[in-house]
Order: C-alpha cells, then structure tokens, then sequence
C-alpha cells in the first residue's frame, strides 16, 4: 500500500514548500485554528442529542471533530513520507504556478471570513433557541450548515484552485480511502470502550486529584459519585474523562499500522509500543483533566467546561499515536530500514539559537498552572532550556569565546542598579508567603530549589535569553541569514525592536527594555555574545543576592 505510492513518487522531483510561498498556507492554518478554537469554546449543543426529534441530529455534530482528528491520524499512519511528499510536491506546484490575480484571492479570503461570520450568529441564535424550536429553526441549523460549507469552500478556492486539488484526490484518494474507514472504526473504538470504564474511572478520579495537591491541599474526591472538587470548582468524572476513550482509539490505530507496515518493523520488539502507548494515553488523559480543572477553578469555568475540553482529548491520543508511529521510524530497534529513511543531519541556526528560550518559556507557562505561590516546578524550566542548549552544543563552537570583561560587568551591574530603581514596593502579603512556604519545605529541598532558582537566573537563563534577543533576533531584523551579520553590527531600529521583544517577556517590562538595551551595548563593545551573557549573568546575580538578602522574593515573580 504504501511501498507502492512511494515508488510512484520516487521519480518526482521534492518541491516543497518554503519561504514567502509557505506563508499564505501558514497563514490558513492559523486562521482555521482560531475560528476552531472560538466555535468550539462558544458553542456547545450536545445537549440537543438527548431530544427525540431531528436537532437530535445538530446534537452528534459534536463528534465531527473528534472523528476528523481520528481520521487525519490513520491516514497519516497508513499514507506516511509518502502522502506528505506528495501534498508537499502538489502544493508547492500550484504555489509557483501562475494563479488568480491577488484581489481575487483577497475576495475568496474575505467571503471565507464573511461565510464563517454568517456560520457563527446563526449557531448561536440555534443554540439559544433550541429549546424552543421556534418555525424556523429548520432555516437556521440549514442557514448555519451552508454557510459553513460556503466558508471553506472559499478558503481551499484562494489557496488551491479546483482544477489542482483533482490531480491530488485521484493520487491519493487510496490512501485517504482507507484512512478515513481506519479513523472511523478507530473512533468507535474508543467509544465503545467506555462501557467499561468503571474501573479505569476510579484511578482517573484519584490520580487526577493527586496531580492536583501539587497545586494545591483544597482538593476534594467523592467516589460514589465519581466527583472532583478544587479549590471551589467541581466537576463529576463522566465515562468520556476516563480514558478509555484513547486506550480504545490507540489500540486500534497502533494495531493496524504494526500489520500493514509489519514487514519494515522488528518484532517482537515493537509490540512494546501497545502496553507504552497505554499507558501515556491514560497519562496524558489525567493530566488534561488536572489541567482543566487548573483553569475552571483560576481562570474561567466557562472554558474549562466548554465543549473543547472533550476535543482536546483526542487531540492528545492522537498525538501519541503519531508519536509512537515516529520513533519506530527513527530507531534501529523497531525498524528494519530506519538508516534509508532519516536524512542526513543539517544544522538549523535558527533551532539552536531559540529553542533554549522557547524551552524555558514554555515549560514554566505549563508549570505556572500549578503555583499560586513559590515556583515549586521552577527547576523544571531551567532543565528543558539546558537540556536545549546540550542538545545544540555543536551549534555554539566559537560563539562563547572564555574571557572576563570588567567593561561587561561594569554594564551589568548598571543594569543592576536601573532594575532595582524601577522596582515597585514589594507586596508584604506576598512575601510573607514566600517566607512560610520556603519554611515549610524540608531543608533539603529548599536549598535544592534555592540552588537552581541562583544557578538557573545566573547561568542557564542568560545564555538562553542572550542567544534569542542578541545572537539572533538583534541580527535577524539585518538579514533572513541572521549569521552572517557580525556581532557588532549597530542599527537602532535593530537596537530598539529586540530590545523591546525582551522587555515584553518580563513584567517589569520598562526595566526589562532597559536592561536590554545594556546588554545589546555590551556585545557591541567588542562584538562578542560572550559579553552580553556576562553583563546579563551579572545583573541576575546581583537580582539574586538583592532577592536573598533583603527577602524581596518579588524580584524572583
């Protein structure tokens, strides 16, 4: 099945997609992102399905995205590099070819947003009326589904004509066949499994509230009622929180990929994949739900019990099923040709210079859902970006050349003393409960996360943040090949946008532009990156002794 489509495409020539011809495409993507995201926070009708008359029907269009993931899944298991390839090679053909004038493709993007808007009040007003059902519902949920229809339509117009998308379908309308019977049968699986979710419920109860204590001791269970109470919020763990949802769905995506690629797998090994995969759905699974409850009770009930909660569940089981799929591709242990399927390493500047800063930042966004008080998962953050930075090393050969600076340090500790004199009055209330939490902890502990809160702030963060904002970002805004402009290359507009960007990333946001602007002077001085890590590193020591010394832990928020 899918050898043969990958001899067919052998012969072609790649065409992907890149550059100024891939953003009208990322640009769809983000734009079908977001309006699904706000229709599915905004609406939910699953209420109707409960009805005995036709709106019963409006009531399963929950499943449409749930099933659409599931299918998107198999026909990605079963197509695999081949089926992207050919997409990537159809897409960038029709790309370069010469299309419809821009103010046409302008106009199907406006008639999309015009459609989509049209799609939105008339859902609204037909889940308000529900209910009622009114003489003219029927126009409404017809109204709803047409406009809708007419939105996509006019977007897949703009982006690829008819005429290019019927070559595509013909290629690989085998493959899409099948993925689409294979996500279907593997969507029923994972609901019908929640017949038996009774005892997987239970451990989701209490596993859930677990995670939660790290977060917080105001948590509650009730196991007769299968309910979970935190810190004010309260939800009842149904059949579809269980996580049976995503053992039923994996197993059967999992298992039909291990049989029709089973002569480029290595078995027995590979049936590993099953009991793990498991094993992380129904991890994955009770993380969403602490997650959700982290944001009903601290941030807005109406997401968290808004009907995308569901989605993003089999959004996950997804996921580690095309992740579990990816490492059998990608190691020797399970795979028969892994070597003639990985391409050659290539460095990508752009990888090693941001993905320690976007580690960093991303981790401790996911961990901040768990503190209300002392960062205890801080540490967390600070082990993602070094790892990062590890991981690139090779990237970094004489970037950092070694050598002490009194001219760095010197604007360091100004950026210091400009830090501090920008610094509002400490909130007592807040201090005090970084004061009572720190005691609590047992000794060891807090000096373990007093050591990775200096040594994190001192080391790892301003090399994070210096190869982001100065290595790249101040020599991007010169040249798309950032590495090729020297270190020491000045231009304000440069000068003042990245150092903007960094003081945007901090609350002390003044201060932070403040601080940037030094840091850029410093590696301008003698063009080396070397010395803005230096004036950075000596600025959050100073932070870090002022913060331990006078216990202004509002310095560390």
């Amino acid at each position: 099945m899918s050898s043969t489509l990958a001899s067919e495409l052998s012969a072609r020539p790649a065409l992907p997609i890149r550059g100024k011809s891939a953003v009208p495409w990322l640009a769809a993507c983000a734009l079908l992102v977001g309006e699904y995201l706000l229709t599915s926070y905004s609406f939910n009708i699953q209420h109707l399905a409960a009805r005995g008359d036709w709106l019963a029907t409006l009531g399963s269009a929950g499943s449409l995205g749930p099933i659409a993931f599931a299918v998107a899944t198999a026909t990605l298991l079963l197509g695999g590099r081949p089926l992207v390839d050919e997409l990537r090679l159809a897409l960038g053909a029709a790309t370069t070819a010469q299309g419809p004038p821009l103010l046409w493709r302008l106009g199907l993007v406006a008639l999309h947003l015009a459609g989509f808007a049209a799609f939105f009040w008339l859902t609204q007003l037909l889940s308000r009326t529900a209910d009622a059902l009114p003489s003219y519902t029927l126009v409404l949920a017809v109204g709803s589904l047409a406009s809708g229809l007419a939105a996509s339509l006019a977007l897949a117009q703009a982006l690829l004509p008819l005429g290019s998308l019927l070559p595509i379908l013909r290629r690989v309308g085998r493959v899409l066949g099948l993925g689409t019977a294979l996500g279907m049968a593997a969507w029923a699986g994972g609901v019908a499994t929640l017949h038996f979710w009774e005892p997987l419920g239970a451990a989701t109860l209490h596993a859930t509230a677990g995670l939660l204590r790290l977060a917080s001791p105001d948590v509650w269970t009730d196991s007769a009622t299968a309910t979970l109470g935190f810190e004010g919020f309260t939800v009842e763990i149904s059949r579809s929180c269980s996580g049976y949802e995503g053992i039923g769905l994996l197993t059967i995506l999992t298992g039909a990929y291990l049989w029709a690629f089973r002569s480029a797998l290595r078995f027995p090994q590979v049936f590993v994949l099953l009991p793990i995969g498991i094993a992380l759905s129904w991890l994955a699974n009770v993380a969403r739900i602490a997650a959700l409850m982290l944001v009903g009770a601290r941030w807005s009930m109406d997401l968290a019990l808004g009907s995308f909660h569901s989605k993003a569940g089999w959004l996950l089981f997804c996921g580690i099923a095309l992740g579990g799929v990816a490492l059998t591709r990608r190691t020797s242990l399970f795979s028969r040709d892994v070597a003639a399927r990985i391409p050659s390493a290539t460095w990508n500047p752009t990888a090693a210079y941001l993905m320690p800063l976007l580690a960093l930042v991303g981790v401790h966004m996911a961990t901040g859902l768990f503190s209300t008080g002392l960062p205890l998962l801080y540490p967390l953050g600070i082990l993602a970006s070094a790892t990062m930075l590890w991981r690139h090393r090779s990237a970094y050969r004489g970037l950092f050349p070694l050598g002490w600076s009194w001219q760095a340090a010197a604007l360091g500790s100004a950026a210091f003393v400009l830090w501090i004199a920008l610094e509002p009055a400490a909130d007592p209330a807040a201090t005090d409960a970084w004061r009572e939490e720190l005691a609590a902890l047992p000794l060891p502990v807090a000096a373990l996360w007093l050591a990775f809160r200096v040594l994190g702030s001192v080391i790892v963060v301003p090399v994070a943040e210096e190869l982001a904002f100065r290595g790249y970002l101040l020599r991007r805004l010169f040249s798309a090949d950032f590495t090729s402009v020297a270190l020491s290359r000045f231009g304000w507009a440069s000068l003042l946008v990245s150092s903007a960007a960094y003081g945007l990333l901090h609350e002390r946001w003044l201060a932070g532009i403040l601080a940037g602007m030094v840091f850029a002077f410093a590696q301008y001085r003698r063009g080396r990156l070397t010395d803005a890590v230096l004036a950075h590193a000596v600025t959050n020591l100073l932070v870090a002794l002022h913060a331990l010394g006078w216990q202004r832990w509002s310095l560390w928020t």
